[in-house]
C-alpha cells in the first residue's frame, strides 16, 4: 500500500529505491504493530555489520567484499522513517517507532562533479570507443541531464537543429540543450544507428533501449580504458555541468 502511494508522486526509480531498503523491515517477520524502536535498531546494526555491497543491484552490478557506506546506511534510515510516517497518517500506528532511530552521520566528501582533466579523458576514450559512446558521453557532458533523461531520449522528441530534445525524468518533463559538438556527434551516431522497433535514441547491442545500468557501465569501460580513477557516474557529469554554467 505504502508503494502504491508513491505511484503518482515519485518517479519508477524512486520507488525502487524505497521498495529495496524496505526489505529489512519485511525481513523481520512480525506483525506491523509490534515493531519496536530495537528492532530497527537490530535490523539497522544487521545492514551496518555486512561485508558485501551491492548485492541484488538493479544495474546487475557484481558484488565486492565491502561493508555499506554510511550514506547507503542513511538511505535505509531515511526510508524507514518515512514508511512509519506514512502508517501514522494513514492511522495503520498511532506513532511512529522510527521517529527516534538516529541518522548515522556522513563522513566529508570529495566534491561530486568529474574533474575537468578526468572529463576530457573520458570524452577522448569515448571518441575512440564508438560513434555511439561518443553521443553519449557528449550528450551528458553538454546537457548535464539526469541518466534517467539520457535514457529518455527519443528520435520523435530529439530537434537536432536547435541543439535541443525534450526528456522526461524523475517525473518530469523539460528540456535539454546541447552543443554543436554534441549535434554533430548525434548525427554521426544516427548515420551508422541500426534500424530497429525501438524509437529510443540510444540503443544497446541488442537493438533495445539504452538503460541507465548499462550507462553506468559504460562510463565504467571508458574510465578504465582512460585510466580515470576519479568520480565519473552520470551524476558526476550533472554537477559537473553545474560547475561549468556557474564557471
Amino acid at each position: 500500500r505504502y508503494l502504491l502511494s508513491l505511484q503518482a508522486v515519485r518517479a519508477q526509480p524512486t520507488i525502487a529505491w524505497y521498495a529495496k531498503r524496505l526489505r529489512p523491515l519485511r525481513d523481520l517477520q512480525q506483525p506491523l504493530m509490534t515493531i519496536t524502536l530495537d528492532d530497527l535498531r537490530q535490523a539497522y546494526a544487521r545492514l551496518a555489520g555486512r561485508k558485501v555491497k551491492y548485492q541484488h543491484h538493479p544495474s546487475g552490478r557484481a558484488p565486492i567484499d565491502e561493508p555499506l557506506s554510511p550514506a547507503t546506511l542513511r538511505g535505509y534510515v531515511r526510508a524507514w522513517r518515512a514508511f512509519f510516517n506514512w502508517c501514522v497518517d494513514e492511522n495503520l500506528l498511532t506513532i511512529s517507532p522510527a521517529r527516534k532511530l538516529a541518522l548515522p552521520g556522513l563522513p566529508k566528501q570529495p566534491p561530486k562533479a568529474i574533474s575537468r582533466a578526468d572529463l576530457q579523458r573520458i570524452i577522448e576514450a569515448a571518441r575512440l570507443s564508438s560513434v555511439r559512446d561518443y553521443a553519449i558521453v557528449c550528450v551528458l557532458a553538454d546537457s548535464a541531464c539526469r541518466v534517467g533523461g539520457l535514457c529518455a531520449m527519443t528520435l520523435d522528441n530529439l530537434e537536432l537543429d536547435r541543439r535541443q530534445a525534450i526528456v522526461r525524468s524523475k517525473g518530469q518533463t523539460a528540456f535539454i540543450l546541447f552543443t554543436d559538438r554534441t549535434a554533430a556527434a548525434i548525427r554521426a551516431y544516427l548515420d551508422e544507428r541500426p534500424i530497429v522497433a525501438s524509437r529510443a535514441l540510444f540503443i544497446n547491442e541488442r537493438g533495445k533501449p539504452l538503460k541507465p545500468g548499462g550507462v553506468h557501465s559504460l562510463l565504467d569501460r571508458l574510465a578504465d580504458s582512460a585510466n580515470v580513477i576519479g568520480r565519473h557516474n552520470p551524476h558526476a557529469f550533472r554537477h559537473g555541468g553545474a560547475r561549468e554554467a556557474l564557471r
